[in-house]
């Protein structure tokens, strides 16, 4: 049986963790759809944006907070019939969470440094700066598509099969993170192929992880409220 005083704490997490995500993405500059895509822009919004590595730490703790959340709801389906899927859904929720991390320091923290030599040195295309801001960039990218991929994409759509395995918590919570899911994977998908786009980005993205955020506050909420052992 599940520990209620861990399982109310997860909860508490969960519901953090969708407030800080809520808040620090509203934060986050935004690119318009003809910058996208667009390393100079983006230099150019790093340096004018003081706050830059802050608001990836704020984005990265709530990303980190989701953790016990999903913990709990895979523990809480243990011995039910979604135990095999709570499985997976944890092991996936694992390895999005660490490709999380590895692109906070890249996007958050590296780029930022290497957007400062860039501007330092003239700015322009045409610099050593320039290729190493530029070549931080598509690393992001490429972490950033991963994560949308892993973590708001398969870790949602198999947590909406999970959570049908822990009792108390509305029926609505499954198709909620399973749109929020197939949003998530069609929207990585993009990214990797595509970059960043505004069908994949502003559209996809941006819906998928709103969902997947209320759908953490809703679940941390509940649990915090009526924990149910599995």
């Amino acid at each position: 049986m599940a520990d209620r005083s861990l399982i109310r704490m997860s909860g508490a997490g969960g519901v953090a963790a969708g407030l800080l995500l809520l808040t620090f993405n509203a934060l986050h500059p935004r690119q318009s759809p003809a910058e996208l895509g667009d390393t100079v822009a983006l230099l150019d919004d790093v340096v004018g944006f003081p706050s830059w590595t802050l608001i990836h730490v704020g984005i990265l703790v709530g990303v980190v907070l989701l953790l016990p959340l999903f913990w709990a709801v895979s523990r809480l389906a243990h011995g039910s019939e979604t135990e095999g899927w709570a499985r997976l859904a944890w092991g996936s929720a694992v390895t999005g969470i660490t490709i999380t991390l590895v692109w906070a320091a890249v996007d958050g923290v590296g780029l930022a440094g290497a957007a400062e030599a860039w501007a330092n040195g003239g700015g322009g295309r045409d610099s050593a700066a320039f290729a190493s801001a530029d070549a931080l960039f598509r690393v992001g990218n490429s972490l950033f598509a991963l994560w949308q991929f892993m973590l708001v994409g398969c870790t949602a759509l198999l947590y909406a099969v999970a959570i049908r395995g822990v009792g108390g918590l509305s029926s609505w919570l499954s198709p909620l993170a399973m749109v929020a899911g197939a949003l998530g994977l069609v929207a990585g998908l993009i990214q990797m192929f595509s970059g960043f786009t505004v069908l994949g980005f502003l559209v996809l993205f941006s819906t998928a992880s709103l969902l997947i955020t209320v759908w953490a506050i809703a679940v941390g909420w509940a649990l915090w409220r009526r924990p149910t052992p599995g």
